[in-house]
């Protein structure tokens, strides 16, 4: 699975390594984007966010969100379950722990599930 795959595609599955990867990816582009809209955006300017900074948090707004759902549905997928299980996350505390649990530390279904094939499976 390539990068653009991973981070902008709802479809398929991903093992725990690409769902780590991914939310590292994710990690580190909110902290550039975070650092670009205080920085360059004026965001903690006594006068408020200037164009730029609206500019920049909107990008970070949207591909934020479109890449960590985009990860997070696959890896649902992987474990059989439908994207909609991560409206769990919106569960103060229990929805921390749902993700870190089912998404992040419990493997996948061995075998083809209704998302497609095992993506952990070896090529022979």
């Amino acid at each position: 699975m390539n990068l653009k795959s991973l981070l902008f595609n709802f479809q398929g599955r991903i093992g725990r390594g690409p769902f780590w990867i991914g939310t590292l990816i994710l990690i580190a582009f909110e902290v550039v984007m975070m650092t670009l809209v205080i920085t360059i955006g004026g965001g903690q300017a006594a006068s408020g966010p200037n164009a730029i900074g609206i500019v920049l948090l909107l990008v970070y707004v949207v591909f934020g969100i479109w890449m960590g759902l985009a990860v997070d549905i696959k890896r649902c997928h992987d474990r059989g379950q439908s994207g909609w299980w991560i409206l769990i996350m919106l569960i103060p505390l229990v929805g921390f722990f749902w993700w870190l649990i089912n998404l992040g530390i419990l493997a996948g279904d061995e075998g083809e599930n209704r998302f497609g094939p095992n993506p952990e499976a070896k090529q022979e």
